[in-house]
């Protein structure tokens, strides 16, 4: 599933101006114009131009009528800037609004570690088959994730302080988030030991190692690791190979 109005206001901003009965170029159902790269009067004045001079426009009635010169009567008055804000500034996206599951505590159970996208792997065997479809695979579970890839180039991802183990006042005194990877589902991506066939070359592998990381106290992790413990800390003593994946 993709998310094509967002991607239609970031990437591409749309400017939904209504008509206002102009005597020569009716256009009672209201239409859009997209704008890249400049939202500006002499902007929308080309895109506008576009619009009407597009042959399967031209064959409307409705747009037929149009010239270039009564875009300020279907404007009528309003502030271009204005229009441009609202279309370009559409607030701030949440991590809900990204993984599209109905499953309200989704969010929070992914960075606990504990849904389908964190450890489930792609695999013949899904029905004890050996020769059945292949289940859990990555670039479909979450084939529309790399379209926010561009759409956070435009606006705000809002910090999820709801979660438990993001809560900058009971969990998250110092600031700031770290991110440990430690599973490599996904064969063929220069990222990670993972390989096919998945069912005897992708099991418990490792995602490329970015860094070295000493050691882990496992008590300031509670909200996230469930192990509920005062004390605890696991040591990687050697860099790489060492099974705690990527960090950020």
């Amino acid at each position: 599933m993709r998310h094509p109005s967002y991607l239609t206001l970031l990437l591409i901003p749309v400017l939904a101006i209504h008509n206002v009965q102009a005597q020569t170029c009716s256009l009672s159902g209201g239409f859009s114009l997209e704008l890249q790269d400049e939202c500006s009067l002499d902007a929308l004045q080309a895109a506008f131009d576009d619009f009407i001079a597009a042959p399967e426009n031209q064959i409307l009635s409705s747009v037929g009528s149009c010239a270039s010169t009564d875009l300020s009567t279907l404007l009528n008055g309003q502030d271009v800037s204005k229009l441009c804000d609202e279309a370009t500034s559409p607030g701030e996206l949440s991590f809900e609004d990204i993984v599209q599951q109905k499953d309200g505590k989704f969010v929070d159970s992914f960075f606990r570690g504990k849904t389908f996208w964190n450890e489930e792997v792609q695999t013949n065997y899904d029905l004890d088959d050996p020769n059945g479809p292949a289940v859990n695979i990555l670039k479909e579970d979450l084939q529309h994730i790399p379209d926010y890839k561009k759409v956070l180039e435009h606006t705000k991802l809002a910090y999820p302080s709801e979660l438990e183990n993001f809560n900058l006042e009971n969990s998250c005194a110092m600031n700031a988030v770290m991110c440990c990877w430690p599973v490599d589902r996904q064969a063929n991506d220069n990222n990670g030991n993972c390989n096919t066939p998945y069912d005897t070359n992708c099991i418990d592998k490792d995602p490329a190692d970015n860094t070295d990381l000493c050691g882990v106290h496992l008590d300031r992790g509670n909200y996230s690791n469930n192990l509920d413990t005062a004390d605890g800390f696991t040591v990687f003593e050697n860099d790489n190979n060492d099974g705690e994946g990527a960090i950020h």
